[in-house]
């Protein structure tokens, strides 16, 4: 099992779902790869902020375990539920999760993280 540095950069991107206010915080290494996400939602509790977690939890340790993060994504992306709100984009809590990774991928790759020393 990977050990986790002691400090990580992140950045926690903001999503409007059907449930609430989705935060994911995307946490990278020193090398700039993700390794794990942490998520909360909103002001919910039961199991909306269980799935939440449990969500969180599975493509954490999917990144631990060494699997390719494009692949978690198409499992996330385009889900659909009955509390979509399509009019932001986000068809589901866990579509929310891959638009937040794919934009906290692109962030790092481009310099773009908030905090950034590379950012001038």
């Amino acid at each position: 099992m990977a050990v986790e540095p002691e400090v990580t950069r992140s950045v926690t991107v903001r999503y409007v779902s059907g449930c609430g206010s989705l935060y994911c915080t995307l946490r990278f290494n020193d090398e700039g790869k993700l390794i794990g996400i942490l998520g909360r939602l909103g002001k919910s509790g039961g199991c909306q902020a269980l799935n939440t977690e449990v969500v969180c939890g599975l493509i954490t340790e999917c990144l631990r375990a060494g699997a390719d993060i494009h692949k978690v994504l198409g499992c996330l992306k385009g889900t659909d539920c009955h509390m979509a709100t399509p009019a932001a984009g986000v068809f589901s809590c866990a579509d929310a999760f891959a638009k937040a990774i794919e934009y906290g991928l692109e962030a790092e790759k481009s310099g773009k993280m908030r905090g950034d020393p590379r950012v001038g």
